[in-house]
């Protein structure tokens, strides 16, 4: 399949190059002559290619040959003439195609005998009056200037809006829906959103990162403005009073956006510099736009909540320890104690709890056995060591749950503990 495809492209590309040689001999228009090489190349003469229509082959030669000529056309068009004819071709592009297609719909309903749905998408199908191939042959000829814009123009404008309106009154076939207001609003919609694309498109900058037209700057000043001032004041009004590194990313990337959005918006489009220093500029602003915004951007934002338990707030007292603060210093504290413990289990008694808000203070009494190192070679237990700590215990809530927050234990002293404390000489 694909060896085919590059066999027909091929072809058609040498008698494109063969054509447009032979017409500039003989003074004729290219496209009659590639029409003249097409018929004579295919299944009804000599048969060197034969692409069926639902066949890749097709959609290629169709998708890439159609924008070529499209842009051709567009590549020739002027402006300045078109402001004349601006309201005959839209009448001819949008309402022109539209009561074709539905007079054209109304005569093979009759014809037919189908419903007038099916005649309609015929009618979208048929409405393109001509076709765009049509647009070379214009772009060559010697009639006037403004006939023949027009013309090209028109060849232009109208396949789109009749490809839309094909596609919209196909769409609702499907769903079985009667009348024509469903595919007449889908019609309306799709039109009205690629006309917005198509303007934008065409008032693009051409700089790369910065395609929005000249107009839309002063939208997008307004807009992160608004953005701005509501980030200031969630800053402001944050429940926590600590500040971390994420905090200042994103409070650097809000204002080095504008800096460098305004700058590149004045070098580039409203008083632009002159040769390499645009691609210069243009280089500054999206190294700038990803380094100083996106990065700054990205680092600033936490995916998952982290409370400042994660940051070296949360601290923990063993007994006999000393204080340990940040997560990883009681991390391997717990892993010390258990990898040095053959056996431990506890018993919580006299469990408090009281809560104020998302802040949770739990006292016990943790009654602790725990087992020594076992005898060299034998398989009984070590010996066991019972042992009381009075534990203190404040929480946090978080969006993921209560989170430990502080831990104090103390241990609690015997009787004969503090008789032998009191019989050791001072």
């Amino acid at each position: 399949m694909t060896r085919d495809v590059v066999l027909t492209v091929g072809l058609l590309l040498a008698a494109g190059l063969a054509a447009r040689v032979i017409a500039d001999v003989l003074r004729l228009p290219e496209i009659v002559l590639l029409i003249a090489f097409g018929a004579a190349l295919g299944p009804s003469a000599v048969d060197v290619i034969d692409v069926p229509l639902d066949s890749l082959g097709a959609q290629l030669l169709f998708t890439f040959g159609v924008s070529s000529i499209l842009f051709y056309g567009g590549l020739n068009l002027s402006l300045s003439v078109l402001r004349d004819v601006g309201v005959s071709l839209g009448m001819l592009a949008i309402p022109g195609v539209v009561l074709t297609a539905l007079l054209t719909g109304a005569v093979a309903s009759l014809a037919f005998g189908l419903p007038f749905e099916q005649g309609l998408l015929i009618g979208a199908v048929l409405s393109p009056t001509d076709p765009a191939i049509l647009i070379p042959l214009f772009v060559a000829s010697r009639v006037r200037l403004r006939v023949a814009q027009t013309v090209i123009a028109e060849s232009a404008f109208n396949d789109p809006t009749g490809a839309v309106l094909a596609l919209a009154v196909a769409g609702s076939l499907p769903s079985g829906e009667g009348g024509i207001g469903g595919p007449a609003w889908e019609f309306v919609v799709e039109l009205s959103i690629s006309t917005v694309v198509g303007i934008l498109a065409g008032a693009s900058t051409g700089f790369e990162w910065l395609e929005m037209p000249r107009y839309a700057a002063i939208f997008l000043f307004v807009g992160y403005v608004v953005i701005g001032l509501c980030a200031l004041g969630t800053f402001q009004l944050r429940r926590h009073c600590e500040l971390y590194p994420s905090q200042w990313f994103l409070l650097a990337a809000l204002f080095w956006f504008p800096w460098i959005y305004s700058a590149a918006q004045y070098l580039l489009v409203l008083d632009p510099v002159r040769g390499t220093m645009q691609s210069a500029v243009n280089a500054w602003f999206t190294g700038s736009f990803s380094g100083l915004w996106l990065t700054p951007s990205d680092l600033g934002v936490d995916e998952e909540y982290h409370d400042p338990a994660d940051s070296g707030v949360i601290s923990c007292v063993h007994p006999g320890w000393p204080v340990l603060t940040g997560r990883g210093e009681v991390l391997r504290s717990y892993a010390l104690i258990m990898a040095n413990t053959d056996y431990i289990q506890f018993f919580l008694t006299d469990v408090h709890v009281s809560v104020t808000g998302d802040t949770a203070l739990v006292t016990c009494t943790e009654n602790i056995l725990s087992g020594g190192p076992a005898p060299e070679g034998g398989q009984e237990l070590g010996p066991l060591v019972g042992q009381l700590v009075v534990a203190t215990n404040v929480f946090r809530r978080t969006p993921e749950g209560w989170k430990l927050w502080s831990h104090h234990a103390s241990p609690v002293l015997s009787e004969n503990d503090e008789e032998a404390d009191e019989e050791t000489p001072s």
